[in-house]
């Protein structure tokens, strides 16, 4: 059994890309107090080139500087695939723009959120100009995540009968030697099928996989031979395994969505016997949800 201290939040994967605009509509102008010069900031962010998730609920822009004598705040909203907000930032020099992205457990009165998500980009801020701010994003706490996709595109749904593949990342997670863990997509009417599994791009080339199991559930043992070293970079972050699966039509079945579930995990930096063992308590896990869309009837 995992921890109970480990979210297991379903991602949506609807956030393509998170993008801030200063723009007449959606957000204040951005105005000097001693000039009437408008200057428009159009802040595109993105979560490590992965998607952000429900995991992250409560989102920040902080403005710092050194003639910026206190940070300002500003709570952004998320609407669809953007995160949105009014912001109003002194024109000036070397202007630090950070994003914060939290979760907040719904039933905390006060702040208390544990900061999940942060990235952070400088600009100048000149009069009468457009000034554009690129922020990656990268988790800061240790995570485990699973990403749905087909081909090169992440994917929210997909119709009965496609194939898919399911990607496991792992961040901030230092000095792993063995990993375990199973991963299935329970469904009611055997929907998915498990057909393969191989390295990540990440991992290093002597890495091996082992696995076993069938229709939607797989369990997978990964490590190097003769502990070799590490299966991740020095940050803890690594692309660790692809998954491959079948699906199948049925336009009786009484659902439309699925979930990609990782459960049993083993993060070890000893032998693989649990010598030296990550703590799970520590891990934050985001499975995924991938809506089924019943194939379109053609009545002749």
């Amino acid at each position: 059994m995992l921890n109970k201290n480990i979210f297991g939040i379903l991602t949506t994967f609807c956030l393509m890309g998170l993008v801030i605009i200063g723009l007449p509509g959606c957000s204040k102008k951005i105005v000097n107090e001693n000039t009437d010069s408008n200057v428009t900031i159009a802040i595109s962010t993105k979560a490590s080139a992965i998607e952000m998730s429900e995991l992250a609920n409560l989102f920040i822009l902080t403005v710092e500087a050194d003639d910026i004598p206190v940070p300002l705040f500003f709570p952004l909203t998320l609407e669809g695939s953007f995160l949105t907000g009014q912001v109003i930032v002194p024109v000036g020099l070397n202007r630090k723009f950070i994003i914060n992205a939290y979760n907040l457990p719904i039933d905390v009165i006060d702040f208390t959120g544990t900061l999940i998500y942060q990235g952070t980009d400088s600009a100048d801020v000149i009069f009468n100009s457009t000034v554009t701010v690129n922020i990656d994003m990268f988790p800061v706490v240790p995570l485990m995540k699973v990403i749905p996709r087909i081909n090169s595109e992440r994917i929210s749904s997909m119709e009965m009968g496609q194939s898919f593949v399911a990607d496991v990342y792992v961040y901030n997670v230092p000095d792993v030697n063995y990993v375990s863990f199973n991963l299935s997509c329970p469904t009611t009417n055997s929907l998915i099928n498990y057909f393969d599994v191989k390295l990540g791009a990440d991992v290093p080339a002597d890495s091996r996989v082992s696995h076993e199991g069938g229709g939607a559930s797989v369990t997978v043992w990964l490590d190097r031979p003769n502990l070799a070293g590490p299966l991740v970079d020095a940050l803890g972050n690594a692309h660790l395994l692809t998954f491959y699966f079948n699906s199948h039509s049925d336009t009786d079945a009484d659902f439309d969505t699925t979930t990609t579930e990782i459960n049993q995990i083993i993060l070890d930096r000893g032998s693989g016997d649990l010598s030296n063992p990550f703590p799970l308590d520590s891990l934050y896990l985001e499975s995924a949800t991938v809506e089924l869309i019943r194939p379109i009837e053609i009545v002749k």
